[in-house]
């Protein structure tokens, strides 16, 4: 990890609601367990053996092998298939990073949740792609401001910036460290405790992850939290920011 330089702007506060490649298949047939024949059966752009190229069955009689005993005779060992062809596995792409650190962030939110007594998040594609943009769109511009709200009814927002690619754990801690200035017998929105607020707010459901493909010419990256229903709503903190319940 590089330099640590980062800045953050405080979660906003709701107004009163109104409530493919080509595949080869190995076929290997194991003989009494000394023999071993691989041949390569080519497969069709999607993966499937085609029906022209299946291998052909053969017998165990083909398969033989003979050895000399110690008295010199010829002892005959007949063969069987030990194996039989299998289907090549299909192996999962690796994740992007933007969807590493979106996993990432949706269970280190679901962890701190978790201690607050809210219900897991799930992730959402179409919050996604809204924190996507937003974010493409503040590197771009070299701004950090929340996105209009009217683009985004009913849908709260985090921000954050930093100079580094940092996992989806480091941009959540980056928002719930603010629980340090909230003051839970004191419930309610105050400067500086935003994120942390909308973080665990309890009638949340959904939320998604956006981070900017480039850095802004500030030499930071710009990442964004969507979140649906919006929290931070006047005159509802108290049941939606809980206390802590545990610590892990």
């Amino acid at each position: 990890m590089g330099c640590i330089s980062s800045k953050k702007q405080s979660g906003e506060l709701s107004p009163n609601p109104t409530k493919p490649s080509r595949v080869v298949i190995h076929e290997k047939v194991i003989v009494s367990n000394e023999i071993i024949v691989t041949r390569e059966v080519p497969a069709t752009e999607t993966g499937e053996v085609t029906e022209d190229n299946s291998p052909e069955t053969k017998s165990a009689d083909e398969f033989q092998s003979s050895s000399k005993s110690s008295d010199g005779s010829v002892d005959t060992v007949r063969q069987k298939w030990e194996s039989k062809m299998k289907d090549a596995p299909e192996k999962s792409p690796p994740l992007k990073p933007i969807d590493r650190i979106r996993q990432e962030a949706l269970e280190a939110h679901n962890k701190y949740r978790q201690m607050h007594g809210s219900p897991p998040l799930e992730l959402s594609s179409e919050l996604n792609r809204m924190a996507q943009q937003w974010a493409e769109h503040l590197a771009v511009t070299t701004s950090f401001e929340h996105s209009p709200k009217e683009k985004r009814e009913g849908t709260g927002e985090n921000l954050a910036a930093h100079t580094d690619i940092i996992t989806g754990d480091q941009v959540t801690d980056m928002w719930y460290n603010e629980i340090e200035d909230y003051d839970f017998s004191q419930p309610g929105f105050k400067l500086g405790t935003g994120h942390f607020t909308q973080l665990i707010w309890r009638n949340t459901t959904h939320m998604g992850l956006g981070m900017s493909s480039q850095t802004a010419r500030d030499g930071m990256y710009r990442f964004v939290a969507n979140y649906r229903p919006s929290g931070n709503w006047k005159g509802e903190f108290q049941e939606n920011v809980l206390p802590r319940i545990t610590n892990h």
